[in-house]
């Protein structure tokens, strides 16, 4: 091993590998579900935020953590819960949204629940969202006629068009 070493090039060889390999290890870590689920609390937006990225980046197995944050009694940490949820897409997640929409008027959370469900697509969410147009709070139903309006997800035609594109 010393003889090895003791040669410059394969000492330079060496190194290159190990910086390759504990780079490419490093990379290769994904953010711990439980760690960003406790920074999606954090009452510093920039550090919520920062959570949802990272629990994007985890994916489905962030999706029933996310759910149960939607029971959060912060409406911001619910907001940064539904905006992770719809960017994931996951349908699990849609009956839990459509129930946030049906019991909450918490404006930045009632616009982030629309969008996370025309981000899902489903066509619960569909329903959900025609219903909320017609909600007697002026608030809920223009949040969810301009989502309607803009995601076309109650229009076929429109999302065939979006997809193609």
């Amino acid at each position: 091993m010393y003889a090895v070493v003791r040669n410059p090039r394969n000492l330079v060889v060496i190194c290159l590998l190990l910086a390759v390999f504990c780079g490419t290890y490093a990379c290769q870590q994904k953010p711990d579900v439980q760690e960003e689920m406790q920074n999606l609390q954090a009452t510093d937006r920039d550090v919520r935020e920062a959570a949802v990225r990272a629990l994007v980046q985890i994916g489905p197995p962030a999706v029933d953590p996310l759910i149960k944050a939607l029971k959060a009694k912060n409406p911001s940490v619910q907001a940064a819960a539904a905006k992770a949820l719809g960017t994931i897409g996951d349908k699990r997640a849609v009956v839990p949204l459509i129930n946030m929409m049906k019991n909450s008027y918490d404006l930045e959370l009632m616009f982030e629940v629309a969008v996370a469900l025309s981000q899902i697509g489903d066509q619960r969410a569909c329903d959900a969202l025609k219903t909320a147009s017609q909600d007697s709070n002026s608030f809920v139903s223009k949040i969810a006629k301009k989502i309607l309006a803009e995601s076309g997800l109650c229009n076929p035609k429109k999302n065939k068009k979006k997809k193609k594109k």
